[in-house]
């Protein structure tokens, strides 16, 4: 058999008459071939990429030696199908999908969206099962690892006075007091890390990282208190395992769903992603920010002291800085103070 198309060499916008052969005279079973006009004898290729054609688009082939064959989607025979790629098979769905019916093509986007919709409601359940499952040794080597990767990359030594850091250390053991579970496992760091400005954070394993940065921009003692609480509480609610699993999870199903080798699709799956996990980390700092407002009020601090945080990173950045958008993996100022208002 051959199956008639055109070829655009690697490296070049010029195209030739070419043909894939199946089972041809002489031909070795099993094997496809390619014959390129005035291109010599024949030889065995392999083809390692399908982009989905839509539209009445050709159907291009990628090689392995990065040569692309067109061929128009109407001509490929079904005994084309076992020297495909396995992602090639969408192709025939998005194909059979443009031949529907307008009422027909309703129904199967309707149910299309139900089970994205279905797989949207299960990240989170799913999500969270899977973090259960991980160890706390596991947790604890991928945060040891992330902490030795950022000292290699962005962070500094502290330089922390020792009595500040004292002080600190002492705050931070009488927040862990009120902590129910593994408070003697949560350890806190001191880094520096100018490129990144102000900030702290929570790594897997119980690792909270505060940088000089922030002990200066703060410059009150009760408002790292308060920074701390919070990132407790990130720690103590597991956010970040969480966090984790759940993206594993969002880009496992994308790429079932989509196929991890198809750019564009699994480019508007990131961006869909996106959406998604910005909505749960939201609402992660919103749980935090009520933790840690509730062991604020617990040690006879004031429990919306994070807010002076929010006020001075609104001085800062002119109020650019402020979250809430739809991607912005964190809540805006007024959702985190309407958040607090209770207490």
């Amino acid at each position: 058999m051959q199956i008639l198309g055109t070829i655009t060499f690697k490296n070049s916008t010029s195209r030739s008459t070419a043909a894939l052969l199946i089972n041809e005279p002489n031909q070795e079973t099993g094997t496809l071939y390619l014959a390129i006009q005035d291109g010599g004898v024949p030889y065995a290729v392999e083809i390692a990429h399908v982009t989905t054609p839509m539209a009445g688009e050709d159907r291009r082939f990628t090689l392995t030696d990065g040569n692309v064959l067109h061929f128009p989607t109407d001509t490929i025979p079904d005994e084309l199908t076992p020297y495909l790629p396995p992602s090639a098979s969408r192709w025939r769905i998005i194909h059979n999908f443009e031949q529907v019916n307008p009422k027909g093509m309703l129904v199967v986007l309707l149910l299309i969206i139900g089970i994205l919709y279905g797989f949207r409601l299960s990240i989170e359940p799913v999500g969270d099962f899977a973090a259960r499952l991980i160890s706390p040794k596991h947790e604890q080597i991928i945060g040891e690892t992330t902490l030795a990767q950022l000292d290699l990359l962005l962070f500094k030594n502290s330089a922390l006075e020792k009595d500040a850091k004292q002080r600190l250390e002492e705050r931070f053991k009488a927040l862990l007091a009120l902590q129910t579970e593994n408070n003697s496992a949560i350890k806190l760091v001191f880094r520096s890390a100018p490129a990144i400005g102000p900030n702290a954070f929570a790594l897997p394993g119980n690792i909270i990282v505060l940088l000089d940065e922030m002990v200066e921009f703060a410059d009150d003692d009760d408002l790292i208190t308060a920074i701390l609480a919070h990132e407790i509480a990130h720690v103590t609610k597991r956010h970040a395992m969480r966090y984790i699993t759940r993206s594993a999870l969002l880009t496992t199903g994308a790429a079932v769903i989509f196929g991890a080798d198809d750019s564009v699709l699994e480019e508007l799956a990131s961006i869909g992603g996106g959406l998604v996990l910005a909505k749960f980390s939201r609402a992660f700092e919103l749980e935090a920010d009520q933790q840690g407002a509730e062991d604020m009020q617990r040690l006879g601090l004031d429990p919306d002291k994070i807010s002076i945080l929010f006020d001075k990173i609104e001085v800062e950045c002119s109020g650019n800085c402020d979250g809430g958008g739809y991607f912005s993996s964190h809540p805006s100022f007024a959702e985190r103070r309407s958040n607090l208002d209770r207490y």
